[in-house]
């Protein structure tokens, strides 16, 4: 095997391996729980999510139990394929080893990428999406085939079963063409067999959309208005340089310049164009989370890996230089992106780095991050709704439920709370239904104690929530309530308890 050739091998195996760790790390994520709840009651939709990464969750489950270690080396094999597929994408576009070997060195080692494949998430999942779905566009343009062009079809189609932003990618590349001489392809059968097979491949989860009065519209319209924080264009830009790390910025930067300089088949600058669209519609939106854009700065690493290689033939330090760059800052930025140091240490050290804690909704912080906070505590949450149910009269104990104000409780509960049942009017939750009528006592964590005694015979305070000292705050010392003797039926209480965001 040649120099070259084990490179192939190498850094998708690194990518694996700095994910393998630690893959426990702080302990289940909030998202986690709520996917194996999710993957229970499998579905061709969710509110929040359509249902293919559930779907292959299911078969993890099937396989290894309820086990966030199975979910975590699931993440870590993503992560090596996205590494894979960002070196394919290099070669597409005409680069070397060394191309290669930045450009997935800027994969495995940017921030964003690393905290996004560090749990087991639809996140890890579009990375890989995205990536695939270039590589296929970047042939059918060079093939011009029908058969090209329905491979990226497919795989548009598959990435909207796990997250509906495919559509920006779709979107992205339909400005490319229009905008540069490629627009020629749009006159041929191609791209519109690819369209309509990307759209049979999708249309059950858009008939379950239609079905439950598209839910996903109403969830993203209240989060935008409700949960996200706003930002200006100028932030939303200002913070990739946090998302990617200073050096993936640069690698990125000379990527976006490399698409607009002239290259014989003009299949850069239509990916140049499509980022600048995609950026234009994420900032403008106002309230875009900071990674919306990362998956397309994967062909700005891999463009930006081919300008280098172009470059370093004249300037010799240039290549060391920069894979230095890429591992030192990589280095840095790791444990402010996943759950690898104990976390008194991690205070410490972004402490000591000036990184404050920080979330990208409206939401009240403690010592930790939003992200890292959200990765604590589920267990001793679980353990004190227990202790909350024991207050309830012997009869009523064994069949009572949870009533979570949130996906992440109530997952929290049913996943981790032995056979207890756990509802809530969040998300998808709400869709899953109210109890049977049969249940007649529950546990609730509210400040609204007043509400519960209108609807139940019998109210006493029974606790409070823990989860130590580093969770999200607004889960912590909530009063929990046992109630028993419900006055109103679920099925007549339930449409007003509805909340997506």
């Amino acid at each position: 095997m040649s120099r070259g050739s084990r490179a192939w091998v190498v850094w998708p195996l690194v990518a694996f391996a700095v994910h393998a760790v630690s893959p426990l790390g702080y302990g289940w994520f909030r998202d986690e729980l709520y996917y194996v709840a999710c993957a229970r009651r499998l579905a061709w939709g969710y509110v929040d999510h359509p249902p293919l990464s559930i779907a292959l969750l299911r078969g993890v489950l099937a396989l290894a139990g309820t086990s966030l270690l199975a979910m975590r080396l699931a993440a870590a094999a993503l992560a090596a394929l996205t590494v894979l597929a960002v070196g394919l994408m290099t070669r597409e576009l005409g680069g070397g080893e060394r191309a290669r070997t930045v450009a997935m060195l800027a994969t495995l080692c940017a921030p964003v990428i690393l905290a996004l494949d560090s749990y087991y998430s639809m996140n890890a999942f579009d990375l890989l999406a995205w990536a695939v779905a270039t590589i296929l566009f970047l042939r059918a343009l060079r093939a011009r085939t029908r058969g090209a062009w329905c491979g990226f079809g497919l795989a548009i189609g598959l990435g909207l079963l796990n997250k509906l932003s495919v559509l920006w990618l779709g979107g992205g590349f339909g400005v490319g063409l229009l905008l540069t001489a490629r627009r020629a392809e749009l006159r041929r059968t191609g791209p519109w067999l690819a369209g309509a097979l990307a759209f049979a491949v999708a249309a059950p989860h858009l008939l379950w959309q239609a079905l439950q009065g598209f839910p996903t519209i109403e969830f993203m319209r209240n989060a935008s208005s409700e949960k996200m924080r706003a930002t200006t264009a100028l932030e939303f830009a200002a913070s990739q340089v946090m998302t990617l790390g200073p050096a993936c910025v640069l690698l990125a930067a000379l990527g976006l310049g490399a698409c607009f300089r002239r290259r014989p088949d003009g299949r850069a600058l239509v990916l140049g164009i499509a980022w600048l669209a995609i950026f234009g519609l994420l900032a403008a939106n106002g309230t875009s989370r900071s990674y919306y854009l990362t998956p397309a700065c994967l062909w700005l690493f891999a463009m930006g890996g081919v300008a280098l290689e172009e470059r370093a033939a004249r300037a010799f330090p240039l290549y060391p230089a920069a894979i230095t760059a890429l591992v030192a800052f990589g280095v840095v930025c790791a444990p402010l992106a996943m759950p690898i140091l104990p976390t008194e240490t991690y205070i410490r050290y972004a402490r000591a780095l000036g990184v404050e804690p920080s979330t990208e909704e409206r939401q009240t912080l403690g010592p930790l991050p939003q992200f890292f906070a959200d990765m604590h505590g589920w267990e001793d949450f679980a353990a004190s709704v227990e202790r909350a149910a024991d207050q309830l009269p012997a009869e009523r104990r064994a069949h009572a439920a949870f009533f979570g104000s949130n996906y992440g409780e109530a997952a929290a509960v049913e996943v981790l709370g032995g056979d207890r049942a756990a509802f809530s009017g969040h998300n998808s939750y709400w869709l899953w239904g109210p109890p049977d009528e049969t249940i007649d006592a529950v546990v609730v964590a509210t400040y609204d104690d007043a509400r519960l005694r209108e609807l139940f015979d019998h109210v006493a305070k029974a606790g409070t929530t823990s989860c130590g000292p580093y969770c999200m705050p607004d889960e912590n010392d909530v009063p929990l309530y046992a109630a028993w003797g419900h006055r109103i039926p679920w099925g007549t209480l339930w449409p007003s308890l509805r909340h997506y965001d």
